[in-house]
C-alpha cells in the first residue's frame, strides 16, 4: 500500500488488524490528492481555497475563529492543544493505556501522560465513591 506525504508516496504495509480503517482512509486520501492535482496542480493534500499549501498556524486560527463565532471564546479555551488534551484524557478514561497513548500522541516523555492518568484515576474514584461500600 502507498501512503502520500509532503515529499511523495511512501510504501507502508499495515498489520492485518489495521487494514479496515487504513484501506478506507487510503482511498479517501488518494481521492483528495487526485482532486487537488486536477483543480490546483499541486501535490499537497491540505490546501487553502486557492490551492496554496496551508501554513502551520492555519488550523489554530480557524479553531479560534470558530470559538468566537460559537460564543464560547473566553469561557473555554479553543485550541489544537485543548483538543489534543481532551483526546488524551478521553482515551485514558475509556480504558486506554499510557504506553499506547504515548505513541498515538507523540509524547517523548511519559511524565505528562502519567500525571494525566493519575488525574483521570482520581476523578474516576471520586465519581464512583457513592456506589462503593
Amino acid at each position: 500500500m502507498a501512503l502520500y506525504n509532503a515529499t511523495g508516496i511512501d510504501e507502508y504495509e499495515p498489520e492485518a488488524e489495521d487494514c479496515t480503517g487504513i484501506e478506507r482512509s487510503r482511498s479517501q486520501v488518494l481521492e483528495l490528492v487526485n482532486e487537488n492535482k486536477a483543480y490546483f496542480k499541486t501535490e499537497y493534500i491540505f490546501v487553502a481555497n486557492y490551492g496554496e499549501p496551508l501554513k502551520a498556524d492555519h488550523f489554530r486560527k480557524r479553531l479560534h475563529d470558530y470559538g468566537v463565532k460559537s460564543g464560547i471564546h473566553g469561557q473555554v479555551r479553543v485550541s489544537p492543544h485543548t483538543f489534543r488534551h481532551y483526546f488524551c484524557t478521553a482515551y485514558l478514561e475509556n480504558g486506554g493505556d499510557v504506553f499506547t497513548l504515548q505513541r498515538i500522541a507523540g509524547h517523548a516523555d511519559l511524565k505528562r501522560l502519567v500525571n494525566t492518568s493519575k488525574r483521570v484515576q482520581k476523578r474516576c474514584r471520586r465519581s464512583t465513591r457513592p456506589y462503593r461500600q
